[in-house]
């Protein structure tokens, strides 16, 4: 039976909290939880983490969880929390005061206001409703409707190019940040994202509170496209966040934005993550479109680590199905390797050289008999870096590292392994293939291939690959 190796991430909510239902969905092909901070309260969130970790190592799977971080998300509020009845070519004022009439819509923002520009265009209640901006004044701006709408109090609204200086973590993000000091993440994803910077500041708070867990940048803004080249340099990963996106860029733009931001990712050896209503309609229906079958294969021919569940997981009425359905055909689709993005992949140092001669070797595999790739690795780094060549073989991570082994849960094809590994020079004598034997990873009689350093434990120094009969 085919392994799958493109990871699926699974938002966790009301549908898919229960301790089966979190068996089922390990079972059926998940390898990252994602806690959404928009919703529940910290105490909540520390309480799934337990959880989840006890249930993934009942199964002895290692399940990467993902803190997703709520961000500077700007919501709209209505006079009187009413609902508003917008329509079309009707004049609206944005105002940074509180609403006074039901013909003003508040955001706390002054600068954020005075920052817009007239002739530009906003959306609210991801995207339902536009506006053309008319005039900005101090703190108040006035907008014409393009459509009509019936508005709700606290929806989102969606500024494409906005510049206005907003911390890139909240207080609130903060206060979800202490709890990962007792129950420990593996990732933390950063929502709104415009600048390298916004990602150094999240890196200095991990520091704070002394979490090892890598940073997913959330590329969901006009100015995140601006400086792409420079976040995925300064990130540990990336997720695509196709709703905000959709609706700051034109949304035949999309696609395009989807395939650059994964080839620049397998080029820099960043897991990528390509997420938002991958199988929406699975929300209501035990089946998926045609459409979002197709949607998730595409994302398998870019060449993506990881594709998402958000609602479909968290809401839904078919949360178990929806990612059998994923595993499904994602699994199918990697097999058609002829269809699969294949890139020049930067080469910055000494391991990624060695990594680079290694997945050609791999590649020739079929003339030595060889059935799957070994990586010893302190860091992840050299499996992180095999893995961005999406190769038509297993590769097995062997880290003594647990937390090394749930961030390589994102990773394409990786399939993390913890055990102990001894000190001093890597011999083939003392691998650990008896422990990789009685896990039922490798096999008597197989063909491996070796990709290490001279010594245990030290990271980025792989300088070693070797062939073996098991």
């Amino acid at each position: 039976m085919p392994i799958k190796r493109t990871k699926i991430v699974a938002t966790i909510g009301p549908a898919s909290a229960g301790d089966d239902i979190l068996h089922t969905l390990i079972a059926e092909g998940v390898n990252v939880m994602r806690l959404n901070t928009k919703h529940n309260d910290p105490i909540w969130h520390q309480k799934m983490i337990t959880r989840i970790r006890v249930i993934a190592k009942g199964m002895n799977i290692p399940i990467g969880i993902l803190l997703d971080l709520q961000g500077p998300e700007i919501r709209v509020e209505t006079y009187d929390e009413r609902e508003v009845i917008i329509q079309k070519d009707s004049q609206y004022i944005l105002t940074s005061e509180p609403s006074k009439r039901e013909n003003e819509l508040h955001i706390p923002y002054k600068d954020v206001i005075n920052s817009l520009k007239k002739g530009a265009t906003l959306s609210i209640a991801d995207g339902s409703v536009g506006f053309d901006i008319e005039k900005v004044s101090s703190g108040q701006a006035t907008l014409i409707a393009q459509n009509d709408f019936v508005l709700g109090h606290r929806k989102t609204i969606n500024i494409p190019g906005l510049t206005a200086e907003i911390p890139s973590l909240t207080d609130r993000d903060k206060e979800f940040l202490e709890i990962i000091k007792t129950e420990p993440v593996d990732f933390v994803g950063l929502s709104f994202v415009r600048t390298a910077e916004d990602i150094s500041n999240l890196r200095h708070e991990l520091e704070r509170v002394k979490s090892t867990a890598r940073i997913i940048a959330k590329i969901e803004t006009k100015l995140a496209l601006d400086n792409i080249e420079t976040i995925v340099e300064e990130t540990d990963a990336l997720m695509i966040a196709r709703g905000d996106l959709g609706i700051e860029v034109p949304i035949e733009e999309l696609a395009y934005w989807q395939k650059h931001i994964v080839r620049l990712c397998r080029e820099h050896n960043k897991p990528v993550i390509v997420a938002t209503q991958m199988l929406k309609s699975m929300v209501e229906s035990p089946l998926p479109s045609r459409s979002e079958a197709t949607d998730i294969a595409n994302a398998v021919f870019n060449g993506t680590d990881a594709v998402m569940l958000s609602e479909e997981t968290a809401i839904g009425k078919y949360p178990t199905k929806a990612v059998a359905a994923m595993a499904k055909i994602a699994m199918f689709n990697e097999q058609n390797r002829d269809f699969i993005d294949n890139y020049e992949m930067l080469t910055k140092n000494a391991t990624e050289a060695l990594v680079g001669a290694a997945a050609h070797m791999i590649e020739e595999g079929t003339k030595f008999g060889l059935s799957k790739v070994l990586v010893f690795t302190e860091s992840g780094f050299t499996a992180r870096a095999l893995a961005a060549h999406r190769l038509s073989y297993p590769i097995i991570a062997v880290t003594d590292k647990s937390y090394v082994a749930y961030q390589l849960s994102l990773v394409y094809g990786i399939q993390p392994y913890v055990t102990k590994l001894p000190a001093g020079p890597i011999q083939l004598t003392n691998m650990p293939l008896d422990a990789l034997m009685g896990a039922g990873l490798v096999s008597r009689g197989e063909v491996i291939l070796t990709v290490h350093g001279r010594k245990w434990k030290e990271p980025h120094a792989s300088s070693v690959i070797g062939f073996f009969k098991v």
